[in-house]
């Protein structure tokens, strides 16, 4: 296992420990359990007696929030209680091969077997191999990914909301963070509207100003679903987005009436994670498939042509960050470089391991050590932040659906164009923080903007690259905002910048 991994979990065991020592006493019998499940390693301690959940200890400010976040992006065991015994049980992570090399290696194999493949068999041959072998595989991984996206996005959504904790927490502190959070994302997917023009061809005019209001008008009340399961059905993502942000609220207002649904959609927000999970496994070998069909078909030039794509993302984003930064440091009146530099050990992480997870430790040490932020709201608003905030991920959304509506020749219109600023929003917003997270979504954000499957075999493969880019992106920025809120409500010491000043300076 990875270092970091053992002694996280070996502090968590002696936290653990200690806590049912104190409340448990001595003599109670504790076990030791290690084996396996669906070919992944775990291992269990368990202690007799009352039922004793050592992390539900919470911050008094901010109730249990922030457990449900951690729990969600899977930097704390699991609990249960059964048959008189607390369990915890701890997933034990293999040490994995540099996600660059990795991918690097799948990127060259895939050529190395396309072009042999073009240099030793025909075109018939090659195109009935597509046609048999790699298109039904294609269509069977599509068919998996339409059938968990629209339960996954929805339990993401629902209990990223439910974990904000109780009505209190959500009054004085989870609505204003959720607010800005999705404020900002917003503001980055309507921001790259402005580099349209560098990927588009143009807006259609086939339509009147009178027809596009009542299309917009439309989709607003086309948000109510007419039964709870025609949003799956039909795999409408604002349906569903809008039915678990309404459960999840409800769930927060009702309480302990409602532990029982919330402890279901638990459990089953850990399946479709752990099912998500064991598919992002087979990625890499589907994007293996996709590469070669690809360059089989003769359609490699659409990938050739991404370099355009990827010029237009990564100067929008730098421009876009740069108003970010430079606004909170005008408002918070900090040198923008000392924001960044402060940033930076967090962001060469999440850039070296395309892992938000990976970036936690990191996070709180920058929030509570760089910029004096209050370690009751760091702790909340960083697993929070993990889960909803991800501006960089709605600006490649929406630059990517501008990008294949030229390539595919969709008919753009500004119904079509402020359809896409909402959706790309709201589906960044409802990622989860889990490999293979993003494939499913897109499979949901292509149907509702019309476009074809094609472009999904694209995506996916192009997926593993940008994904180092957009999750370091997000863990920067996500900073940054936690800085600039942490000032606005008055929970930041400037004490500790300006000690970091001086320290810097002398």
């Amino acid at each position: 296992m990875e270092r970091k991994d053992v002694i996280r979990i070996r502090l968590s065991i002696e936290e653990s420990l200690g806590v049912w020592l104190n409340t448990l006493g001595e003599g109670a019998t504790v076990s030791y359990k290690t084996g396996t499940r669906f070919l992944r390693s775990y291992f269990q301690i368990s202690a007799k007696g009352e039922a004793c959940n050592p992390y539900s200890v919470e911050s008094e400010d901010f109730g249990h929030g922030s457990k449900n976040m951690l729990v969600n992006i899977g930097l704390i065991p699991e609990y249960s209680y059964v048959d008189g015994k607390n369990i915890l049980t701890f997933q034990m992570k293999k040490k994995a091969l540099n996600p660059v090399l990795s991918l690097l290696m799948i990127i060259l194999s895939s050529i190395v077997v396309g072009i042999l493949g073009r240099l030793l068999f025909s075109p018939d041959v090659l195109a009935m191999i597509n046609e048999n072998i790699i298109l039904p595989i294609e269509d069977a991984a599509f068919r998996i990914l339409s059938c968990i996206a629209g339960p996954m996005i929805f339990l993401s959504v629902a209990w990223g909301v439910y974990g904000i904790g109780d009505v209190y927490t959500l009054g004085r502190i989870g609505k204003k963070l959720m607010l800005s959070f999705v404020s900002v994302v917003f503001l980055f997917s309507a921001e790259g509207v402005l580099f349209y023009p560098f990927l588009g061809n143009g807006i259609s005019a086939h339509s009147s100003v009178s027809s596009q209001f009542g299309t917009l008008f439309e989709m607003i009340l086309n948000i109510f679903p007419a039964n709870i399961l025609s949003p799956f059905v039909e795999g409408n993502t604002l349906q569903i987005i809008f039915l678990a942000f309404v459960i999840g609220l409800s769930m927060i207002f009702l309480g302990q009436r409602t532990s029982a649904v919330a402890k279901a959609v638990e459990q089953i927000n850990y399946i479709i994670t752990f099912l998500m999970g064991t598919i992002s496994t087979f990625v890499p070998y589907f994007v293996f498939i996709v590469i070669l069909k690809i360059i089989w078909s003769d359609s490699y030039k659409t990938l050739l042509n991404v370099w355009r794509f990827a010029l237009v993302f990564f100067v929008a984003w730098l421009v876009c960050a740069f108003i970010l930064i430079c606004g909170v440091s005008m408002l918070r009146r900090v040198s923008p470089i000392y924001l960044v530099k402060s940033c930076l050990p967090s962001y060469l992480i999440a850039l070296t391991t395309a892992s938000s997870a990976a970036t936690y430790e990191s996070n709180m040490s920058v929030c509570e050590r760089r910029f004096g932020i209050d370690a009751s709201l760091s702790s909340f608003g960083i697993p929070f932040g993990m889960v909803l905030f991800k501006p960089s991920t709605a600006l490649y959304y929406i630059l990517i659906c501008f990008y294949f509506s030229k390539d595919f020749d969709i008919q753009v219109s500004v119904s079509w164009i402020v359809t896409a600023v909402i959706i790309t929003a709201v589906s960044a917003v409802s990622t989860p923080p889990i490999p293979g997270g993003a494939a499913a979504t897109y499979t949901m954000l292509f149907l509702q903007l019309g476009i074809p499957a094609e472009a999904l075999v694209i995506t996916v493969a192009l997926d593993m690259i940008f994904d180092f880019f957009l999750t370091s992106g997000d863990m920067l920025l996500l900073l940054v905002e936690l800085f600039s809120i942490s000032s606005k409500i008055g929970m930041q010491n400037m004490d500790v910048i300006n000690r970091c000043r001086q320290g810097r300076s002398n």
